[in-house]
């Protein structure tokens, strides 16, 4: 029996987070599955370019798999936001536009100019936590050195450091969904580890705010590490002999064994993080397209657009045929049929409703492709051949 406290990835960076990580998100879903994990969630930063690959992946594999991304401010401060729902997916890719139509990239691109590294200007932190409602807030406060003090000179206690990051939690707090705000903890191995897990305890003492641990995951495995040595000293710009400290110092980084995590936080620590998987219900498989719901001229109000389709159907095949032939008569309920199944009538509609108006103002307009052998397009005056002849 496994007696090891169970653990979810809830922050892992791949690739697509240029210059900062070095896996693929099907490496990461592969060793997570291969280490046990619980489930994984890729969170690259301000993005969500990789989370297809991951989905496919993860659902080959019969893994659970959470969507995801991160967000860091200017003050060092980090957010990862899980969709608990479809709704916070949404609010999700909304805020990472926001987000990115700010960035330098974009402005720069709007004057036809070319940039390397897109510089994502955030909204303010107060905007994440009120636009982000559905979603699961992980706080990753920026990392304190026990002789850092608030000059940078003076040595604070673990009590004093906690006392000034739950302020900004408290503050999060107010404006984002309660119940769903967790403290994140990174514990990559460094020599003051044990006093950052006292900063985060006494903070999550006086905020009264979970706290769990989280990977900041860059790689999927440790001997990846030169390689994201190398992609870090190109976001540097510089060689990388001459970045030193700026690298990451060893590689835990990657996705660590379940007995490693379990001997560096807490128990709860670690299932909080496999209960916050649990809370996350949404899949990229929830996804489907909704065709907008227009208005159609003439139709009348309120009809189902199947039973629009169908109406203006039958009406033009009157104009079309003294008498409808049975083998279009066939095609016309098959492919009604298949437009209904797969919710397509208001498309036909649409393209409908162009073409009579082009053909209003003596417009030259014809339908094409796959839609020259539809009886629909036929009756409906898109197409003027004839698919039975």
């Amino acid at each position: 029996m496994d007696k090891l406290a169970p653990y979810a990835e809830l922050m892992a960076l791949s690739h697509f987070s240029f210059q900062m990580a070095a896996s693929s998100p099907e490496e990461l879903v592969q060793r997570a599955h291969d280490l046990g994990y619980r489930a994984l969630a890729l969170t690259d930063v301000c993005s969500v370019a990789g989370v297809v690959r991951a989905h496919v992946k993860a659902k080959a594999l019969g893994m659970a798999f959470i969507p995801g991304s991160s967000f860091v401010w200017p003050d060092g401060w980090g957010l990862v936001a899980l969709p608990r729902n479809a709704t916070g997916w949404g609010e999700l890719c909304e805020f990472i536009t926001l987000a990115r139509t700010g960035s330098e990239q974009a402005q720069v691109a709007a004057h036809g100019e070319r940039v390397d590294k897109a510089h994502v200007r955030m909204p303010h932190w107060q905007h994440a936590a009120q636009h982000l409602q559905a979603c699961i807030h992980i706080l990753v406060p920026p990392r304190v050195s026990p002789c850092d003090g608030p000059t940078g000179t003076t040595t604070d206690t673990a009590a004093q450091v906690g006392a000034r990051l739950a302020q900004r939690i408290q503050d999060w707090s107010r404006l984002a969904p309660t119940g769903h705000i967790y403290i994140g903890a990174v514990l990559h191995q460094a020599v003051d580890d044990d006093w950052w897990q006292h900063c985060l305890w006494h903070s999550a003492q006086r905020t009264e705010v979970p706290v769990v641990l989280v990977g900041d995951t860059r790689i999927h495995v440790r001997s990846r590490k030169p390689l994201l040595d190398v992609v870090n000293a190109i976001g540097l710009g510089q060689p990388v002999q001459a970045c030193g400290h700026t690298l990451h110092s060893n590689a835990q980084m990657h996705l660590r064994s379940r007995s490693q995590l379990a001997r560096l936080a807490p128990q709860h620590w670690l299932e909080c993080s496999a209960a916050i998987a649990q809370q996350c219900l949404f899949s990229l498989d929830h996804i489907r397209y909704q065709y907008p719901s227009e208005v159609i001229h003439d139709a009348p109000p309120n009809e189902p657009s199947n039973q629009t389709l169908v109406r203006l159907v039958q009406a033009g095949l009157a104009l079309r045929y003294t008498a409808v032939p049975a083998k279009v008569q066939q095609q016309v309920a098959h492919e009604l049929s298949l437009i209904q199944d797969l919710g397509y009538a208001m498309y036909f509609l649409t393209v409908y409703d162009l073409v009579r108006f082009a053909r209003s103002r003596g417009i030259l307009c014809q339908g094409r492709g796959s839609a020259a052998n539809s009886a629909v397009c036929y009756a409906l005056g898109i197409t003027e051949v004839d698919p039975a002849r």
